[in-house]
């Protein structure tokens, strides 16, 4: 578990860093963000942030789709723990009393 957790916060702060809040469904969208092919060195399309999509379809994917309330029931369960300096908070909510995640460095 300790891995799981060390896996998801380096990935938050390679690829979306310390700055930006996120709802579940932002994180979401962010992780699903593709490039095209043009635009990528290797000249194949992909994911902007292919890591951290990884990490979160192991914890809350499902046949290649990422399950909201699951992985907003993983980010709760890793809220506070410090790996590597950093740990994951709740800074708020949105609308509806969506949780807002960001990372901080310790």
């Amino acid at each position: 578990e300790l891995g799981d957790l060390v896996d998801l916060l380096d990935a938050w702060r390679e690829e979306i860093g310390t700055t930006d809040s996120l709802t579940t469904a932002k994180l979401i969208e962010h992780v699903g963000e593709r490039y095209a092919a043009e635009d990528n060195e290797t000249g194949q399309p992909g994911y902007r942030y292919p890591r951290m999509r990884e990490i979160i379809l192991r914890f809350a994917g499902t046949r290649g789709v990422i399950d909201t309330r699951k992985l907003g029931n993983v980010l709760r369960s890793k809220e506070g723990r410090i790996a590597k300096g950093y740990r994951l908070r709740k800074t708020g909510a949105a609308h509806g009393g969506v949780a807002i995640w960001r990372l901080f460095q310790i």
